[in-house]
């Protein structure tokens, strides 16, 4: 079984990210230029440029299976013998 994330998951995730990335940004473009002005105007452009491109980001990684791995669920009480046959391979 695979998983795999909404779109809406996907957009909420960057929308998080990128207030945080976005505050970051403006502190740095006031800090250089020290004109909050033209800090927030980055900042704006930053914000709705980069969400879209973290989004897109996001699903193309969803399909790539590198470091991934699919393991069986241990229930409570229950000891699995270490074989071979117990083993699930990295998804492909």
């Amino acid at each position: 079984m695979r998983v795999t994330a909404s779109w809406n998951r996907s957009i909420i995730k960057a929308f998080s990210w990128r207030v945080i990335a976005t505050l970051t940004t403006i502190v740095i473009a006031y800090l250089i230029t020290g004109r909050i002005d033209i800090a927030l105007e980055i900042g704006v452009l930053e914000f709705f440029f980069k969400i879209m491109v973290y989004a897109m980001h996001e699903k193309v990684w969803e399909k790539i299976t590198f470091g991934l791995k699919l393991e069986p669920i241990k229930k409570k009480g229950n000891k699995e013998k270490n074989s071979s046959a117990n083993k699930m391979s990295p998804l492909t």
